[in-house]
């Protein structure tokens, strides 16, 4: 098989062989793998920064109730 853009619906699909239907998926698959693969990394490191942000954001407001915890309760 070529490699070549596929534009068909589902029932066309469906009628469609087996071994041709896994050449379009496996096709499909290798076209977009780099793009996935960078929107996947970004994703995973973004994680990494919001779990930092939220514990520098706890740590803040911690310190902050026992500022005012002891400045407020003498």
């Amino acid at each position: 098989m070529t490699n070549e853009a596929y534009e068909i619906d589902e029932f066309t699909f469906k009628k469609l062989p087996v071994e041709n239907q896994n050449w379009i998926l496996y096709n499909t698959f290798n076209k977009y793998r780099t793009d996935m693969e960078t929107r996947v990394c970004a994703i995973e490191k973004r994680k990494l920064i919001y779990k930092v942000i939220a514990g520098a954001a706890g740590f803040i407001g911690g310190f902050i109730a026992v500022l005012t915890n002891a400045l407020f309760n003498k």
